[in-house]
């Protein structure tokens, strides 16, 4: 098996409030010599080879019934990083099915978005959900947002105010600024 592999970027989380809307969007950073952990033997080469739908038929099964939800996790995140969208949802969800809130809340936002399964709002807010009730803010904040745009989820200020909350309790910027915002559209102006 190969050492760690060097990449030259990361990604960050980002939250944004424009116009009444919240937005959680992914942007790559770079970070020289910062290191991944690796997938299995030769992962990267052996992708260029068979093609990634190949490695998904020729064992990828296999490797997911053996890994444990923290080793998915990671595997999802280089996948994702190599942008093999559709084979890092696969380990995305292994590790969401085995209770890894991190893990739920990725693959949340995969189906939200369609990042490498399709759009699916209604699993989007079942697996926030699974990752909000464990304690995760950044879920917390994404199923909040989808309560008050009414996606996946029946649209529900009260919830939404609720679950925004429980996020900027724990430091949540975006949950924070989508409080505000709300209690400006509720307070009267004079």
């Amino acid at each position: 098996m190969k050492g760690p592999a060097t990449i030259s970027s990361r990604s960050a989380i980002i939250f944004s409030c424009t116009d009444g809307a919240f937005r959680r969007e992914e942007k790559l950073m770079s970070k020289e010599g910062e290191k991944a952990t690796d997938l299995v033997p030769s992962t990267s080469s052996a992708l260029s080879r068979v093609g990634s739908k190949s490695l998904v038929q020729r064992g990828m099964q296999d490797w997911l019934a053996t890994e444990d939800a923290e080793q998915c996790f990671k595997k999802g995140w280089d996948l994702l990083h190599q942008s093999l969208q559709e084979e890092a949802a696969l380990w995305f969800r292994k590790a969401a099915e085995q209770g890894l809130a991190s893990a739920q809340n990725e693959i949340g936002f995969a189906y939200e978005c369609g990042r490498g399964v399709p759009e699916d709002h209604d699993q989007a807010a079942f697996w926030y959900r699974k990752a909000a009730d464990q304690g995760n803010a950044e879920a917390q904040f994404c199923l909040a947002v989808m309560h008050k745009e009414g996606r996946g989820v029946p649209h529900d200020t009260d919830q939404a105010v609720s679950w925004f909350r429980r996020s900027a309790d724990q430091g949540n910027i975006g949950a924070k600024a989508a409080l505000a915002k709300l209690k400006e559209q509720v307070t009267p102006k004079g």
